[in-house]
């Protein structure tokens, strides 16, 4: 159903969202230092970025290829334009579900 671009981009965003809710509580009493784990940092900068892209109100919409871009900005990766095409009238609930959960 998804190409493999866009599964190691999802991959990478499941992967970011556990990083953060591991390591949320040090993060959030400050015990975290900066620079002390690469990816909790890359967790915690990305942090706003996947909010916005996981928790979006039903009056916002995106089509299919503004979200599959969206997702490979967040995960830095470019989801070539084949698989975006692929999912163009299909539907992303279907394609992003696949074991996201909101943070």
């Amino acid at each position: 159903m998804t190409g493999p671009v866009t599964q190691k981009a999802m991959g990478i965003l499941r992967r970011l969202v556990a990083t953060y809710e591991e390591s949320e509580d040090m993060i959030n009493i400050g015990a975290y230092v900066k620079g002390s784990n690469p990816a909790i940092d890359e967790a915690i900068s990305k942090r706003q970025a996947i909010e916005e892209f996981l928790i979006q109100a039903v009056e916002e919409q995106s089509t299919t290829v503004e979200t599959l871009r969206r997702l490979g900005e967040i995960a830095g990766l470019s989801i070539p334009s084949a698989e975006i095409g692929a999912y163009d009238h299909g539907s992303m609930a279907v394609v992003l579900g696949a074991g996201l959960t909101s943070p």
